[in-house]
């Protein structure tokens, strides 16, 4: 077949990208949250609508309605015709335990996002932005903090393993 009969997708507009770039940082910490309030937990024995699932994270049932939608809307659960959530095989990964619930913890929290927030600091001076965020090196803030250094570290293993 001529390569010229060969169909390939129109790349969107570069404004778009950007804009989708820029956005994906929402994606991230809407998996933070997912897994910050175990939903793969509480849709393990089957699905159950938000307000269900509000009572059960103590979280606003609309809010989180929107909050699923969306989760949904990027394969981690489904809904069906009663408004209810199950889990997809995407957000199955994320149940407490598993290497991909605690790199969501630990990629999505604090401990990454305000060391992000210190990029440009980062790139002026050469020094770490975790160290600025936090007063003190990484290693030092993980013996410091024991629940942080377990989640890293599954973390860790969870990539490496990979």
């Amino acid at each position: 077949m001529p390569e010229a009969a060969v169909a390939r997708p129109t790349a969107a507009p570069p404004e778009a990208q950007i804009a989708e770039i820029m956005l994906s940082q929402v994606m991230s910490r809407l998996v933070f949250l997912a897994a910050n309030l175990k939903l793969a937990n509480q849709l393990a024995d089957g699905p159950r609508t938000a307000a269900e699932l509000a009572r059960l994270t103590g979280t606003h049932a609309p809010s989180l309605h929107r909050i699923l939608r969306t989760l949904a809307s990027l394969g981690f659960f489904k809904e069906d015709g009663k408004h209810r959530f199950a889990l997809a095989p995407l957000g199955a990964v994320l149940k407490s335990g598993t290497p991909s619930h605690a790199a969501a913890l630990t990629l999505g929290g604090e401990m990454f996002t305000r060391s992000f927030d210190n990029l440009l600091y980062s790139a002026q001076t050469g020094k770490p932005g975790f160290e600025r965020a936090f007063g003190m090196p990484i290693f030092d803030w993980l013996a410091a903090h024991p629940t942080q250094a377990t989640l890293f570290a599954s973390t860790m293993m969870g990539f490496h393993g990979m």
